[in-house]
């Protein structure tokens, strides 16, 4: 089943978009007047490994069925060439460890 986005309850108007906008803004302009700090909080990208790892092993196996069948893939590198600095330093191929 292919990934459906996920959908809006309802539409909002133009001028609702706006006071949304205009009130998420406040929100964090509030925020940052007791802690700038709070604003800047990150998620360690270690708790995302585990799912990037199989996104990319998903994206080599597609990778590698679409470069081995005729249509615009496959024509696209010899009608876009590297130029001449990065040709060379990119493997036609990559080692598939770890998929």
């Amino acid at each position: 089943m292919p990934f459906q986005r996920p959908k809006p309850i309802r539409s909002l108007d133009k001028e609702e978009r706006a006071a949304l906008l205009q009130s998420y803004f406040d929100h964090y302009r509030e925020a940052a007047k007791h802690d700038v700090q709070a604003l800047n909080q990150r998620i360690p990208r270690e708790e995302f490994d585990e799912v990037l790892d199989r996104i990319g092993c998903i994206l080599r196996g597609h990778e590698t069925a679409m470069a081995g069948t005729p249509g615009p893939i496959r024509k696209f590198p010899y009608a876009n060439p590297l130029p001449k600095p990065l040709d060379g330093l990119l493997p036609d191929k990559q080692d598939r460890h770890g998929c």
